[in-house]
């Protein structure tokens, strides 16, 4: 859990790869870069919310997550990097981005609950 670090301005995971656990992030004022470039599976929930400068968020690698997957009310998002995601165990959740114009989920073939995708302002394409 990174919680309210006003100060933080990224956090880069580089050789973490899994978690039998979730993982959250919020409300990290300053973040404005979130990466996990090894990480193939968090076996609990992923949550990423309530960020005012996080530009872009890189989980290339990520295939599964155990549980829910909410990323909402990241006003400064740009981007999101999500290329390798198979499987989410519950719900998929993508709500308040203002400023991603495309969510791509190529690999994800399996989701245990609802897909919601909500209030993102310039989102021209979704595609999974």
């Amino acid at each position: 859990m990174i919680n309210n670090n006003n100060c933080l301005g990224e956090s880069i995971l580089r050789v973490l790869e899994e978690s039998t656990g979730g993982f959250t992030s919020d409300g990290n004022e300053t973040f404005d870069d979130l990466s996990a470039p090894s990480r193939t599976d968090i076996g609990g929930k992923l949550n990423i919310n309530y960020h005012v400068n996080l530009a872009n968020i890189d989980l290339a690698a990520l295939t599964n997550i155990g549980a829910n997957c909410t990323i909402q009310n990241n006003y400064g998002l740009e981007s999101i990097t999500l290329t390798a995601l198979e499987d989410v165990d519950g719900n998929f959740e993508f709500n308040n981005g203002d400023d991603v114009d495309s969510l791509d989920l190529p690999a994800l073939t399996d989701v245990g609950g609802s897909i919601t995708i909500n209030n993102n302002d310039r989102l021209e394409s979704f595609s999974a």
